[in-house]
């Protein structure tokens, strides 16, 4: 039986981009600009992969048929992005759209429609058909049911988001000092370690949980494994210590426990300082 057809959403906004900023180290921190926004209030949702998209809550404009057209090509953007790259990876794949499609659920601050939704995976479908073996219907209807049930979004919850955009747009002059470096320490460092100090803020100087997916959400071009080996170098360079480590799992996987080091709070005290008094 032949698979349904699929229509396809186009639109005259297809060639709306999103800008990254690159350091002078080589890494990429990804950033967001929109100049239609006059809006002073701005939460940024930014993803790793290629190409880079972000989105805000504040994208969504007055205008009803921008709002239509401008969602509808990020959704297509999202579908191709998680496309199954090869045979036997489909599900995995289906899952990525559907934590994707959550995300940006959150950011947008409404339920997607039922042809939203659709939008997105035909976008998926098309790309991804010549690797998978499961017809259209199928394929819809474990999406549909995937996506209602997905409880980690793709790069965090919303608090988490708004982490992450507050350290991309700190100044250089304001990360965090690796002293173990005997001159300065790449940026993409600085910014995860920056990254590390807001999540001890919110623990009050205690332990925090940060996956190395969660980590990978905060810079451009780097994947989990990417980021697993910058929080172990951190480590090594005194700024994190690990307390726990975390369990791998596709749905249910437990982060790993840290403790920062440095300074919280400016005036040069240390967190490790501080426990070697007491001890």
């Amino acid at each position: 039986m032949n698979s349904p057809q699929i229509s396809s959403v186009k639109s005259a906004t297809d060639t709306e981009t999103a800008d990254t900023t690159a350091n002078k180290n080589g890494s990429v921190l990804k950033s967001s600009s929109n100049h239609d926004i006059k809006s002073s209030r701005t939460h940024v949702l930014t993803y790793s992969s290629t190409p880079v998209l972000t989105y805000s809550r504040d994208h969504v404009s007055r205008d009803p048929v921008r709002t239509y057209a401008s969602t509808h090509v990020t959704l297509r953007t999202l579908g191709e992005r998680c496309a199954c790259p090869k045979k036997g990876n489909e599900r995995r794949s289906r899952f990525e759209l559907a934590r994707e499609v959550r995300a940006f659920t959150q950011c947008l601050g409404r339920q997607l429609t039922f042809g939203e939704q659709v939008t997105a995976f035909n976008a998926w479908y098309e790309k991804g058909k010549p690797n998978m073996k499961t017809g259209y219907d199928k394929q819809l209807a474990m999406f549909l049911r995937e996506q209602a049930c997905v409880k980690k979004p793709k790069g965090g919850d919303v608090a988490f988001r708004r982490i992450v955009q507050k350290v991309a747009s700190l100044p250089a002059s304001e990360l965090p000092v690796i002293s173990a470096f005997g001159g300065e320490a790449p940026e993409s460092w600085r910014r995860i370690a920056a990254l590390h100090c807001e999540k001890a803020k919110q623990a009050k100087g205690g332990n925090y949980e940060l996956s190395s997916r969660d980590t990978a959400s905060a810079l451009e071009g780097w994947d989990h494994r990417d980021a697993h080996a910058l929080n172990n170098a951190l480590a090594e360079a005194g700024v994190i210590e690990k307390v726990e480590n975390g369990a791998a799992g596709k749905r249910k996987g437990i982060a790993t426990k840290w403790r920062y080091l440095l300074p919280l709070d400016g005036n040069g005290k240390s967190i490790a300082a501080d426990r070697k008094k007491q001890t």
